[in-house]
C-alpha cells in the first residue's frame, strides 16, 4: 500500500477508523456478514458454502461471528425465513 499512496498501512487504517468507527477488518467482516444474510435469504447454498464463498477462515469463524453480530447462527436464521 505505501508504494501506492505513499502512506504506511497503520496510517491508512487509522484514517478508515476515524472516519467509518470501526477498523477495515470489521468493515469487511461486517459487509461480508450483510451479503451472508442475503445469500441465506435467496439461495439453497449450505451454510459451509457461503463460508466458503465469502474466505471466512473456516465455517465455525463464520457461525461465531455470524452468531455475534446476529444473535442466532446462520443455520437457525435460514431455518426462520
Amino acid at each position: 500500500m505505501e508504494k501506492c499512496t505513499g502512506k504506511s498501512a497503520g496510517y491508512i487504517s487509522k484514517i478508515f477508523q476515524d472516519e467509518m468507527g470501526m477498523r477495515p477488518i470489521a468493515y469487511i467482516r461486517k459487509e461480508k456478514l450483510d451479503y451472508a444474510i442475503h445469500a441465506l435469504e435467496l439461495t439453497d447454498f449450505s451454510v459451509s458454502a457461503i463460508s466458503d464463498l465469502l474466505s471466512f477462515p473456516s465455517t465455525s469463524a463464520f457461525i461465531k461471528y455470524f452468531k455475534e453480530e446476529y444473535g442466532c447462527t446462520p443455520l437457525e436464521y435460514k431455518n426462520r425465513i
